[in-house]
């Protein structure tokens, strides 16, 4: 079939050699990992006939690598979150060399919508992770209804790529990399014809039912181990609050144990996936599990109107080369249910001279700018995180790392937010 270029007519940045680079290790991640791979007939013919938006789940740091298995000459793009530029300089690299799609996180970004519409129409496949971030408990992260919009804008056809055992390989608690089964499944989503006779809410249930995952029902359902060195070192980052005395950020971990410092009960996080009580009590056995009762905790904390949350951090800003952190000043962040604040005494001028870029006399502004930050949640349906170490959240002009350093309590502010977002 004759691929439709009459549209491609903007010529947008492509980088073949970095393109053909990013394929190679993508290969060899998936042939390492031993990545059980489908493309449907549909798929295929659709990647001969043009280009597609694809949506995908997203559950690790490497499903970038699951995402290209169905291409082999297709040219396709990404829409990445700008805050995972500043994480690494390899992450920067490929922003600036492969022309990535970037994207605010949890944040209105025309200028990513029209980047996307531009490759789409240049004949460059592009793919887009609705959750917005990867997952911290292996369970579907928030997905809000107005990604159908988006998708009726673009006016393409709509593929998927559904990816299971990267969140178990490489959950993104862990301190370690686990080896065991993994899979890539690539299908058709929506036509032409479909985003034209289908109601917004009869996509967005499709979307729903073909995205939506549990990485702990999928690992338990089949089965299958997955083996590793401390195996359970990070959990207790994500499950927080202790199912025997519930008591908050005092579980510890070593090796396969988990361990409660304020009732000394302990747990057991087997290579099979499931959790069992040490001490004979009854507890949530799966991580998803635990990790629902939090939730279901949380929607009964926020139910009280004086609800809030605070601790002592770091505040951390994109760096003058756009490719990492720059610590800023140390200061205290309060939520509650409206919003979050950071409040600082006093800032280093000599730590931001850097953010302003061209009217020195700005910095005196940008100095009193810095010292109080508010965030309105009404306008995030979740935020980033690093599991007991740091949250992020982004406005018009900056992205903020606040390191907490109270408590390991990161998972919880995002949880909080998601749970705000879904009331």
């Amino acid at each position: 079939m004759q691929k439709d270029n009459s549209n491609a007519n903007t010529h947008m940045p492509w980088n073949p050699t970095l393109y053909g680079l990013l394929k190679v290790i993508a290969w060899g991640v998936r042939r390492h990992f031993k990545v059980k791979e489908s493309v449907s007939d549909s798929f295929k013919e659709q990647l001969k006939s043009g280009p597609m938006l694809i949506v995908c789940n997203h559950a690790s740091n490497l499903d970038f690598a699951y995402f290209l298995t169905p291409f082999k000459r297709e040219k396709v793009n990404f829409v990445v979150a700008e805050n995972m530029k500043y994480s690494s300089k390899l992450f920067a690299f490929l922003f600036k060399h492969y022309h990535i799609i970037h994207k605010k996180q949890f944040y209105a970004d025309l200028s990513c919508i029209k980047n996307i519409k531009k490759y789409l129409d240049d004949g460059i496949s592009v793919i887009i992770c609705p959750e917005g971030k990867e997952t911290s408990d292996g369970q579907t992260s928030v997905i809000l209804p107005s990604i159908i919009r988006l998708i009726k804008m673009m006016g393409y056809p709509v593929g998927s790529i559904k990816i299971h055992g990267t969140g178990l390989i490489e959950p993104k608690w862990g301190y370690t990399t686990r080896k065991g089964p993994s899979e890539a499944n690539c299908d058709m989503l929506f036509s032409r014809e479909d985003l034209k006779n289908k109601n917004n809410d009869e996509l967005f249930a499709l979307l729903m039912q073909r995205l939506s995952f549990n990485e702990h029902e999928y690992q338990i359902s089949n089965g299958y181990k997955y083996k590793g060195k401390r195996y359970a070192e990070g959990l207790q980052n994500i499950l927080y609050k202790c199912p025997v005395c519930g008591e908050e950020f005092r579980i510890t971990a070593k090796d396969y144990t988990l361990k409660c410092e304020a009732c000394s009960s302990e747990f057991k996080y087997n290579r099979d996936g499931s959790i069992e009580s040490l001490d004979g009590k009854e507890i949530p056995n799966r991580v998803d599990i635990w990790s629902n009762e939090e939730k279901n905790k949380i929607f009964e904390e926020i139910k009280n109107e004086q609800f809030f949350m605070e601790d002592d951090v770091e505040l951390f800003m994109e760096n003058q080369k756009l490719n990492g952190y720059s610590y800023i000043t140390k200061g205290h962040i309060f939520m509650d249910k409206k919003k979050l604040v950071f409040d600082s005494e006093e800032i280093d001028e000599n730590n931001i001279q850097y953010l302003v870029k061209v009217d020195s006399s700005q910095l005196e502004l940008l100095k009193n700018n810095l010292k109080h930050i508010e965030f309105d949640l009404k306008n995030y349906s979740s935020i980033a995180n690093i599991p007991g170490y740091s949250i992020d959240m982004c406005d018009s002009t900056h992205a903020y790392r606040f390191v907490i350093k109270s408590r390991p309590s990161s998972a919880k502010y995002a949880l909080v937010i998601e749970a705000l977002a879904r009331e």
